[in-house]
């Protein structure tokens, strides 16, 4: 028996196959890269050691996965403490994998909020025509024990422009996949001593601000205990836009041809508290994936 459809039928399946392909295009997943480097790879990776662990089976808590990133808005998950592995914990690791689908995309900044607190701030990897990046990271984040302890909302922003702009179609979409590793204390791995409290410095969900010139101040009012014996500050500080070049110390009269303000390679962010200087933080160069072309 000889099976025959009309060109309705064929149509009709033609159109389901290609509404199923489209389907397929936009539910794109991360892809894990494996843990060693691959010789002839494309993908970034970390000149960074992987975090050491203990040997015990952690409980891993999936912070989300194959979140999409197409737009400015940040994305916000919830987050429960891992039941089966109480605190206090011997390590707690923080992990992402990130692919970038091919196309024509710039790097972007990546900032993962916990109870407005950072648990990690890095950039993403530029794509090709014809490559799309994947790579992984993680860290340690132990001393945040203390936000772990509850459960509570956080925030990933990975401000990311899809769109037409400038007569030029950018295309490439960011996707992540983010967990929390919790390695039990045991005899054999004895829980570090952490911060009793952990106390956001950013704005709501978000980095604390812009300093845009050597006047400029960031300054936001804290609450703290007052039997503190030990306070640890963390700050990042990125170069962005006009100032991302800075350490090639252009001449001044040059700095708008190449995207610098100029006036010499220092760059350090001073901390004041209650009006006494606190300490300092030297500025470092951001290299972004676009930054430099060797060719």
């Amino acid at each position: 028996m000889t099976a025959t459809s009309s060109p309705k039928a064929r149509l009709a399946r033609l159109a389901s196959a290609l509404t199923f392909a489209c389907a397929t295009m936009a539910m794109a997943q991360v892809v894990v890269v494996p843990p060693d480097p691959q010789i002839g790879s494309s993908n970034p990776i970390t000149a960074e050691p992987p975090v050491a662990r203990p040997h015990t089976h952690p409980c891993v808590v999936q912070l989300f996965d194959n979140l999409a990133f197409a737009d400015f808005t940040p994305k916000v998950f919830n987050y429960t403490p891992p039941s089966a592995c109480p605190g206090p914990w011997a390590k707690v690791v923080f992990t992402a994998d990130f692919t970038v689908s091919a196309g024509r995309q710039f790097d972007r900044t990546a900032a993962f909020y916990l109870g407005h607190a950072s648990i990690y701030y890095g950039t993403t990897a530029e794509p090709r025509k014809t490559l799309s990046p994947s790579w992984h990271v993680e860290r340690d984040v132990t001393d945040l024990s203390a936000i772990f302890n509850s459960a509570q909302t956080g925030e990933a922003n990975i401000g990311n422009f899809v769109g037409v702009s400038g007569g030029v179609t950018y295309d490439g979409i960011i996707y992540a996949n983010a967990a929390l590793e919790f390695y039990p204390a045991g005899d054999d791995n004895r829980a570090p001593v952490t911060p009793d409290i952990v106390v956001p410095v950013n704005g709501s969900g978000g980095d604390a601000g812009t300093l845009n010139t050597t006047s400029s101040q960031i300054t936001q009012s804290l609450n703290l205990p007052t039997n503190v014996e030990r306070v640890y500050l963390d700050v990042i500080a990125q170069s962005q836009s006009n100032d991302e070049f800075w350490y090639f110390c252009v001449p001044t009269d040059q700095a708008s041809n190449l995207l610098s303000y100029g006036n010499t390679a220092f760059r350090e962010t001073e901390i004041w508290i209650d009006g006494q200087p606190a300490g300092v933080a030297p500025g470092y160069p951001w290299i972004y994936t676009g930054g430099i072309d060797p060719y």
